[in-house]
């Protein structure tokens, strides 16, 4: 019926993924404490999402579903979100897009960073990957 696997710590990472959207509506509508109030909520939903996730009674796709569904929402949460809460408040100087852009490499880098170990155990993609991906 619904695509993609359901259980409590999905739910609650939609949840989160709600208030991030909802967020960013809030910050361009020029509502900025309620954006930061979004933001709060989406980090608790995030902080709690693995704990119920440990708790529930999955299989390994359900586990590797959990998994890119978090990074997703993370995206959005955690580095959408703060954008759009930067942009609503009067960061719009050449300056601050460089800053936003660097900001968002550094997320996605680690999230992709986590992706890659987690699927893969507790050894790391290669060793310094980052001077790797540089040089």
């Amino acid at each position: 019926m619904f695509i993609g696997e359901w259980n409590k710590s999905v739910i609650l990472t939609y949840i989160g993924m709600s208030f991030a959207v909802i967020g960013i509506f809030m910050a361009f509508s020029g509502n900025v404490p309620e954006a930061y109030a979004t933001l709060i909520v989406a980090g608790v939903c995030d902080l709690f999402d693995g704990a119920v996730a440990r708790r529930c009674k999955r299989n390994e796709k359900q586990k590797l579903f959990g998994v890119q569904l978090d990074s997703l929402v993370d995206v959005l949460s955690f580095l959408a979100l703060p954008i759009a809460i930067c942009i609503s408040i009067g960061m719009n100087k050449w300056y601050h897009m460089v800053i936003m852009v660097v900001f968002c490499i550094c997320g996605i880098a680690r999230l992709a960073y986590f992706n890659v170990t987690s699927e893969g155990g507790d050894e790391p993609v290669c060793q310094n990957w980052m001077w790797n991906c540089i040089l």
